[in-house]
């Protein structure tokens, strides 16, 4: 079986984290991305795990113009 080579830059069609899963498909053996992909029984920690994942949030943050800015200061009378 033939695989694709592997990744040596982010792709530009990964734009999420689960964009991921398409490029270790198509890369893994059947066997090893079952493996990674598979979960037991009823799948129940498989799902919290995934559902604990989506809570996670993160907050951007705009950064202020420091053009100007200086990093000199006076310590003790001394500039």
């Amino acid at each position: 079986m033939s695989r694709p080579p592997l990744l040596t830059r982010i792709p530009d069609a990964i734009a999420a984290v689960p964009d991921y899963a398409t490029y270790a498909r198509e890369r893994l053996d059947p066997a090893i991305w079952a493996y990674l992909d598979g979960a037991a029984g009823d799948e129940l920690s498989a799902r919290w795990n995934r559902e604990a994942w989506e809570r996670l949030r993160l907050h951007g943050r705009v950064l202020a113009d420091v053009a100007g800015g200086d990093t000199a200061l006076t310590l003790f009378g001394s500039r």
